[in-house]
Protein backbone atom coordinates (compact mmCIF):
# COMPACT_ATOMS: atom_id res chain seq x y z
CA UNK A 1 0.00 0.00 0.00
CA UNK A 2 1.13 3.30 -0.70
CA UNK A 3 2.57 6.00 1.77
CA UNK A 4 -0.56 8.13 1.74
CA UNK A 5 -2.82 5.69 1.28
CA UNK A 6 -1.58 3.66 4.33
CA UNK A 7 -1.44 7.41 6.73
CA UNK A 8 -5.44 7.83 5.22
CA UNK A 9 -6.43 4.47 6.04
CA UNK A 10 -4.34 4.55 9.22
CA UNK A 11 -5.84 7.98 10.04
CA UNK A 12 -9.56 6.24 9.41
CA UNK A 13 -9.09 4.08 11.43
CA UNK A 14 -7.72 6.08 14.36
CA UNK A 15 -4.51 3.66 14.60
CA UNK A 16 -1.03 4.09 13.27
CA UNK A 17 0.87 3.10 10.00
CA UNK A 18 2.64 0.66 12.41
CA UNK A 19 -0.71 -1.47 13.60
CA UNK A 20 -2.23 -0.99 10.65
CA UNK A 21 -1.48 -4.77 9.31
CA UNK A 22 -2.93 -5.85 12.33
CA UNK A 23 -6.18 -4.13 12.27
CA UNK A 24 -8.09 -6.91 10.45
CA UNK A 25 -7.32 -9.32 13.40
CA UNK A 26 -7.91 -6.74 16.21
CA UNK A 27 -11.62 -5.81 14.53
CA UNK A 28 -12.30 -9.07 13.48
CA UNK A 29 -15.67 -9.72 15.41
CA UNK A 30 -16.53 -5.96 14.39
CA UNK A 31 -18.59 -6.01 11.36
CA UNK A 32 -19.78 -2.37 11.66
CA UNK A 33 -16.50 -0.26 12.18
CA UNK A 34 -17.25 3.02 14.20
CA UNK A 35 -20.56 3.78 11.89
CA UNK A 36 -24.22 4.03 13.28
CA UNK A 37 -25.76 1.73 10.87
CA UNK A 38 -29.16 1.28 12.39
CA UNK A 39 -29.39 5.35 12.21
CA UNK A 40 -27.94 5.20 8.86
CA UNK A 41 -30.66 2.72 8.05
CA UNK A 42 -33.39 4.53 9.65
CA UNK A 43 -32.43 7.78 7.82
CA UNK A 44 -32.45 6.41 4.52
CA UNK A 45 -36.18 4.18 4.89
CA UNK A 46 -37.51 8.02 5.73
CA UNK A 47 -36.34 9.10 2.18
CA UNK A 48 -38.62 6.53 0.82
CA UNK A 49 -36.70 5.99 -2.24
CA UNK A 50 -37.08 3.78 -5.17
CA UNK A 51 -35.76 0.36 -5.49
CA UNK A 52 -33.86 1.14 -8.32
CA UNK A 53 -31.56 3.91 -6.24
CA UNK A 54 -27.92 3.56 -6.84
CA UNK A 55 -25.94 4.14 -3.25
CA UNK A 56 -21.74 5.11 -3.11
CA UNK A 57 -20.42 3.79 0.38
CA UNK A 58 -17.09 5.51 0.71
CA UNK A 59 -14.54 3.70 2.96
CA UNK A 60 -17.06 0.42 3.08
CA UNK A 61 -15.06 -1.20 5.51
CA UNK A 62 -16.87 -4.53 5.60
CA UNK A 63 -19.91 -3.56 4.37
CA UNK A 64 -21.97 -3.69 7.49
CA UNK A 65 -24.44 -0.30 6.14
CA UNK A 66 -24.14 -1.41 1.96
CA UNK A 67 -24.99 -5.00 2.57
CA UNK A 68 -27.94 -4.11 4.94
CA UNK A 69 -29.36 -1.42 2.43
CA UNK A 70 -29.12 -4.13 -0.18
CA UNK A 71 -30.93 -6.52 2.04
CA UNK A 72 -33.77 -4.29 3.25
CA UNK A 73 -34.33 -1.86 0.22
CA UNK A 74 -33.05 -4.27 -2.65
CA UNK A 75 -30.64 -1.07 -3.68
CA UNK A 76 -27.63 -1.36 -5.71
CA UNK A 77 -24.75 -0.25 -3.58
CA UNK A 78 -21.09 0.35 -4.54
CA UNK A 79 -18.77 0.04 -1.92
CA UNK A 80 -14.67 1.59 -1.76
CA UNK A 81 -12.37 0.65 0.51
CA UNK A 82 -8.99 0.35 0.44
CA UNK A 83 -8.26 -2.86 3.04
CA UNK A 84 -8.82 -6.09 0.96
CA UNK A 85 -9.43 -7.73 4.27
CA UNK A 86 -12.61 -6.08 4.87
CA UNK A 87 -13.21 -6.33 1.63
CA UNK A 88 -13.28 -10.13 1.72
CA UNK A 89 -15.96 -9.92 4.39
CA UNK A 90 -18.19 -7.55 3.11
CA UNK A 91 -18.34 -9.92 -0.16
CA UNK A 92 -19.03 -13.19 2.39
CA UNK A 93 -21.63 -11.01 4.28
CA UNK A 94 -22.96 -9.98 0.93
CA UNK A 95 -23.45 -13.58 -0.12
CA UNK A 96 -24.66 -14.68 3.25
CA UNK A 97 -27.48 -12.43 2.89
CA UNK A 98 -28.26 -13.27 -0.52
CA UNK A 99 -26.93 -9.75 -2.06
CA UNK A 100 -24.09 -10.34 -3.92
CA UNK A 101 -26.07 -9.47 -7.07
CA UNK A 102 -26.79 -5.81 -5.57
CA UNK A 103 -23.29 -5.59 -3.81
CA UNK A 104 -20.10 -4.76 -5.55
CA UNK A 105 -16.74 -4.06 -3.77
CA UNK A 106 -13.63 -2.05 -4.69
CA UNK A 107 -10.13 -2.05 -3.18
CA UNK A 108 -9.75 1.67 -4.04
CA UNK A 109 -8.52 4.44 -2.27
CA UNK A 110 -11.25 6.82 -1.38
CA UNK A 111 -9.40 9.94 -2.43
CA UNK A 112 -8.43 8.93 -5.70
CA UNK A 113 -11.88 7.55 -6.51
CA UNK A 114 -13.53 10.89 -5.52
CA UNK A 115 -11.52 12.91 -7.70
CA UNK A 116 -14.02 11.88 -10.58
CA UNK A 117 -17.44 12.70 -10.45
CA UNK A 118 -20.40 10.26 -10.16
CA UNK A 119 -23.57 9.78 -10.88
CA UNK A 120 -25.30 8.20 -7.48
CA UNK A 121 -28.60 8.81 -5.59
CA UNK A 122 -27.32 8.55 -2.31
CA UNK A 123 -23.69 8.62 -1.15
CA UNK A 124 -22.65 7.73 2.46
CA UNK A 125 -19.00 8.51 4.22
CA UNK A 126 -19.60 7.03 7.57
CA UNK A 127 -16.80 8.00 10.31
CA UNK A 128 -14.26 8.59 8.33
CA UNK A 129 -13.22 11.79 10.27
CA UNK A 130 -11.62 14.43 8.15
CA UNK A 131 -10.44 12.05 5.20
CA UNK A 132 -11.54 14.71 3.00
CA UNK A 133 -10.51 17.78 5.03
CA UNK A 134 -12.48 20.75 6.40
CA UNK A 135 -16.21 19.98 6.55
CA UNK A 136 -17.37 22.37 3.61
CA UNK A 137 -14.15 20.24 1.66
CA UNK A 138 -16.44 16.85 2.59
CA UNK A 139 -19.31 18.46 0.98
CA UNK A 140 -17.74 19.85 -2.23
CA UNK A 141 -16.28 15.76 -2.66
CA UNK A 142 -19.35 14.13 -1.45
CA UNK A 143 -21.54 16.52 -3.94
CA UNK A 144 -19.33 15.35 -6.93
CA UNK A 145 -20.50 11.92 -6.64
CA UNK A 146 -24.10 12.24 -6.37
CA UNK A 147 -26.47 13.50 -8.81
CA UNK A 148 -28.83 16.39 -8.90
CA UNK A 149 -31.14 16.23 -6.50
CA UNK A 150 -29.32 13.65 -5.19
CA UNK A 151 -28.57 12.69 -1.63
CA UNK A 152 -25.22 13.07 1.03
CA UNK A 153 -25.53 11.17 4.21
CA UNK A 154 -22.40 11.90 6.51
CA UNK A 155 -21.92 10.45 9.62
CA UNK A 156 -19.53 12.62 11.73
CA UNK A 157 -19.41 14.44 14.86
CA UNK A 158 -19.33 18.47 16.58
CA UNK A 159 -17.92 19.87 18.85
CA UNK A 160 -20.02 20.53 22.13
CA UNK A 161 -17.92 23.47 24.68
CA UNK A 162 -14.71 23.08 22.74
CA UNK A 163 -13.85 25.67 19.87
CA UNK A 164 -11.05 22.86 18.48
CA UNK A 165 -9.91 19.85 19.08
CA UNK A 166 -6.54 19.10 19.12
CA UNK A 167 -6.51 15.16 18.29
CA UNK A 168 -5.30 13.21 14.95
CA UNK A 169 -7.90 13.10 12.48
CA UNK A 170 -10.55 15.54 14.30
CA UNK A 171 -9.21 18.76 13.47
CA UNK A 172 -12.42 19.78 10.59
CA UNK A 173 -14.46 18.75 13.39
CA UNK A 174 -16.41 22.74 14.73
CA UNK A 175 -19.31 23.60 16.96
CA UNK A 176 -22.63 22.16 16.10
CA UNK A 177 -23.46 26.08 14.54
CA UNK A 178 -20.50 25.83 12.41
CA UNK A 179 -20.59 22.89 11.23
CA UNK A 180 -24.55 23.12 10.52
CA UNK A 181 -23.40 26.48 8.70
CA UNK A 182 -20.72 24.02 6.71
CA UNK A 183 -23.18 21.84 5.41
CA UNK A 184 -25.16 23.99 3.81
CA UNK A 185 -22.31 26.31 2.32
CA UNK A 186 -23.62 24.74 -1.23
CA UNK A 187 -27.04 25.76 -0.62
CA UNK A 188 -27.82 22.60 0.08
CA UNK A 189 -30.94 21.68 2.48
CA UNK A 190 -30.33 19.24 5.78
CA UNK A 191 -33.27 17.13 6.14
CA UNK A 192 -32.43 15.06 9.38
CA UNK A 193 -29.97 15.16 11.61
CA UNK A 194 -29.51 12.45 14.57
CA UNK A 195 -27.79 13.64 17.85
CA UNK A 196 -26.50 10.65 19.60
CA UNK A 197 -25.07 12.19 22.60
CA UNK A 198 -26.03 10.99 25.83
Amino acid sequence: MPEKKRQSVSDSLETTERLLPHMPYLLQDMWALGCSEKDILQVVGELDLPVKTTVLDLGCGKGATAVQLAQKYGFSVTGIDAMPEFLEVARQKAAEYQVSRLCGFMEQDILKYAVASHDFDLVILASLGGIFGSIQDTVAQLRRQVKSGGYMIIDDGYLKNKKKLNRKGYAHVRSHAETLKALNCFGDRLIREINTSV
